[in-house]
């Protein structure tokens, strides 16, 4: 939730048209001094939590300020949600025609954070076409009538069969901002019976709808299919002049032609969605132009996956263009009435985009909060470890239990907001294990591992060790490859980091060609002492993990792995964010390219990280409770806040990188109690952008965690002028350790006291005199050629230039200052003999 401290005479906040959908106490809380005017909340939803903010006026929650505008749940008597509200089960709380909350409040003011509005209409089985279809209780009954009357910006509900009666529906909607949305309301599935017709028709989004015959569509634009399933013969849909089909998180089955079908149309969008197209083929088109975009999707066969110009097309084929990350997939379905249910969905829950769900899904679920859990599983085990993975509907704390009987000795915890994973080693050979999750409330299982005991709170499987350990591989992976490969020779590679991530043992190797991989890698196995497991570039071939221009947050995600290497890598335009650390509920923080918790000896080598960009993008490393880390001839540069940022890391080692001209800092929120030691030697750092040569380049939690020993700065500013190492006083660590879970815990708030911020001298003299660091310029490479004066002939600061050229690679960045390469400090040539650099 939103938890602000402070004091004040004048409103200091102000929360407008916020949903929070929490279930730990309160959504919106507010504390501290003369609070009547602190935290405003205005025509909000915590439809699962209560708001303490002082003032919260028109909005929604269960209990407390008992504003007259507001909608209290819990002190409403005989309240029906499903009667009140358009559909509460998919968080839409806009009120119908004839709720209690209209015209209650203040005024005769409409109570909540909507007003009404007549523009949500309703169907059902037992409507009356002759009523205004304005509420449940006045709902339509055909669909026909419905489908007809519908002006731009509203939205129809169908529950339960609604039969077209072989309607044709025609809109004239231009308004792209206002598109009509028609949705199956509530949890339980909405089907749409009888062929329909789509013509001339603009605008328009479906949600959660099950269509039992095929939909034509003709002469239309910007239609949206979402959550729907389409279960009719011959062709699911068939588009004729459509320009603008977005399908995503659907399910087709039982097509014998295709299960979409665009003659003369354009901008098809397929994404997240099942094609169990073992009769029929997936998607046909006249030319290959039709399809915008197509990936994430999952097919049960390879072959006919395409048919383009008359063409069948294997997924391999397709993959050149489209589908780069899509999978063969075995849907298990249940079918009862037309409707389909997957047995295995927890199976498919991190296919699609972005690591969601593959097919239909529900994004929310009803307002009592039960915690869904599916799992766990035993991803794979060896002689000695095992890889465990769950998937939990809100955040929790995990508990693990586990050992060689049902006493299970060994126990831990673990921070889980959706996906979970969590590895075992030092298991015994050739052993049954045990294995319980806990959770501090009650849990609905969706599925599991075949369950050893299964109770309201917990659910315990078994697993074996293998007899022996298997012999170490080394795999390869290359964008002309297929997932479907054997992936132990470059012919035979793989096409994508995911997948061998995902086969990877103890001492195993993954060799990555050449090429552009956009994706974001979730590692799901870990390495043994002296056994890690490493992912490394190809000897003289550029590997670039792209970001898809920042569509993505993150290259690398490693939860509770140890072992790991990482060499060789470019990084380019990942997503920089608040966070992306779901486990830290608290703090906000800085994101990373890599992003590691609760792993131990993980090494990130010779990484080219950042590159010149009009956006934001994230630090190198943003790491919490690992231990034994290493960044190591690495250059990290634009990065929006830390280029790398941790706490609670014991021995962190931050070695012979260059860090150029990251907007803020360097190392940031480097939060470590005093014995967690932060190793920082033999660096390059030049300074920050213009604007922040005030504010410092390392923000460290406490002095005494630092070693900091030959490193080289590049300032703006004298050394005695420049403040560059900010560490906290006494209350201001405590305060920062509390955010960051640190081993410190307060009742109360401490108070915020200044910081220390001292120069290189001052920071030598005070506490470091073995520091041996200076202030010199190492002369990059790179810049040899560049004006070194202005007009005026003032000196210019080149590592602004030197950030901004084009194709900036390590050799530009290797230090001729002679005193720098005799000190060893910065990159390290011989560690890049084996890289091909263009000239």
């Amino acid at each position: 939730g939103i938890r602000m401290y402070g004091a004040g005479e004048d409103p200091v906040a102000l929360i407008e048209g916020n949903i929070s959908w929490g279930h730990r106490g309160a959504d919106f809380q507010t504390k501290g001094g003369d609070l009547n005017q602190l935290g405003k909340v205005v025509r909000s939803i915590a439809p699962s939590g209560s708001m303490i903010a002082r003032q919260a006026t028109y909005s929604l929650m269960t209990t407390g300020n008992d504003h007259p505008s507001n909608i209290l749940l819990d002190e409403e008597e005989n309240l029906d949600l499903n009667r009140e509200f358009a559909d509460p089960q998919n968080l839409d709380f806009r009120l119908q025609a004839d709720s209690r909350f209209r015209n209650a409040g203040p005024e005769g003011a409409d109570k909540g954070p909507f007003p009404y509005e007549p523009n949500i209409f309703y169907v059902t089985p037992h409507g009356d076409d002759n009523a205004d279809g304005l509420s449940i209780e006045n709902a339509w009954k055909s669909l026909e009538h419905a489908l007809n009357k519908l002006p731009p910006g509203s939205t129809l509900y169908v529950e339960g069969d609604a039969n077209t009666n072989d309607t044709v529906l025609s809109v004239e909607n231009d308004d792209e901002n206002m598109p009509i949305r028609i949705r199956g309301r509530g949890t339980s599935p909405a089907s749409i019976t009888g062929a329909l017709s789509i013509r001339q028709s603009h605008n328009i989004e479906f949600e959660r709808i099950n269509f039992t015959e095929g939909i034509l569509i003709g002469d239309s634009s910007n239609l949206r299919f979402n959550n729907c399933q389409f279960t009719g013969s011959g062709s699911s849909i068939r588009a004729e002049r459509v320009d603008g089909l977005r399908i995503t998180h659907s399910i087709f089955s039982h097509f014998t032609t295709s299960a979409l079908q665009a003659k003369d149309s354009s901008n098809v969008f397929l994404q997240s969605n099942i094609f169990d197209n073992t009769e029929g083929t997936a998607a046909e088109a006249d030319q290959a132009d039709t399809m915008l975009y197509s990936d994430y999707n999952g097919y049960s066969q390879s072959e006919q996956v395409w048919r383009i110009g008359g063409e069948e097309l294997s997924l391999q084929q397709v993959q050149s263009e489209h589908d780069r990350y899509s999978n063969v997939i075995t849907p298990e379905f249940e079918e009862e009435d037309q409707r389909l249910s997957l047995r295995n969905q927890a199976s498919l829950a991190t296919k699609g985009a972005f690591a969601g769900p593959l097919g239909v899904h529900r994004k929310f679920t009803e307002l009592e909060h039960v915690l869904r859990l599916a799992g766990p599983f035993v991803h794979s085990v060896t002689d000695t470890t095992a890889n465990i993975e769950w998937w939990v509907s809100g955040p929790t704390d995990i508990g693990l239990e586990w050992g060689t009987s049902m006493a299970m000795e060994n126990t831990a915890t673990s921070q889980t907001h959706r996906a979970g994973s969590f590895s075992l080693t030092g298991l015994e050979p050739d052993t049954d294990h045990y294995l319980r999750l806990t959770l501090d409330e009650p849990l609905e299982l969706l599925d599991s591992a075949p369950a050893v005991e299964t109770r309201d709170d917990s659910v315990v499987i078994s697993f074996t060790t293998a007899a022996e350990a298997s012999e170490p591989q080394t795999y390869y992976v290359a964008t002309d490859g297929d997932d479907n490969n054997a992936g132990l020779s470059r012919e035979e590679a793989w096409r994508t980091i995911t997948h061998a991530a995902g086969q990877v043992h103890p001492d195993d190797t993954v060799r990555i060609a050449g090429g552009t991989y956009t994706e974001s890698v979730r590692i799901r196995t870990t390495g043994e002492e002296g056994q890690p497991i490493t992912f490394k570039a190809l000897a003289g071939e550029k590997v670039i993990l792209d970001g898809g221009g920042r569509t993505l947050d993150c290259a690398f995600y490693i939860t509770n792995k140890s072992h790991l290497r990482f060499d060789g890598f470019y990084l380019y335009d990942f997503n920089h964010g608040s966070s992306n650390m779901p486990w830290s509920d608290e703090a906000g923080g800085n994101n990373g390219s890599f992003v590691l918790h609760g792993g131990d000896d993980i090494h990130i080598t010779r990484c080219f990280h950042g590159r010149r960009t009009s956006g934001y993008i994230p630090g190198l490393l943003a790491a919490t409770h690992s231990s034994n880390v290493m960044v190591r001839n690495c250059v990290i540069t634009a990065s929006m806040g830390g280029g790398i940022s941790f706490y609670g890391c014991p021995d962190i080692r931050i070695e012979n990188n260059v860090f150029l001209r990251n907007l803020i800092q360097h190392v940031s929120e480097a939060v470590n109690e005093p014995d967690q030691m932060i190793y920082m030697k033999n660096n390059i750092f030049t300074d920050n952008i213009p604007s922040k040569v005030t504010g410092s380049m390392f923000a460290v939690g406490k002095i005494e965690s630092l070693v900091e020993k030959n490193n080289c700065y590049y300032l703006r500013l004298p050394k005695e002028e420049r403040k560059m190492f900010m560490f906290y006083e006494p209350f201001a660590y405590e305060r920062a350790a509390r955010a960051y879970r640190v081993g410190v815990e307060f009742d109360e708030p401490p108070v915020i006291k200044e910081r220390v911020q001292w120069s290189l001298p001052e920071y030598q003299q005070n506490d470091n005199p073995e520091s041996g660091s200076i202030a010199a310029n190492p002369r990059f490479k790179g810049a040899r050629e560049m004006e070194g004066t202005d007009e005026a002939g003032d000196p210019l600061y080149v590592a602004d230039r030197l950030a901004g050229k084009e194709g900036l690679d390590f050799p530009d960045l290797f230090a001729t200052n002679p005193e720098v390469v005799e000190r060893g400090i910065g990159l390290d040539p011989e560690a890049f003999e084996d890289f091909h650099f263009e000239k």
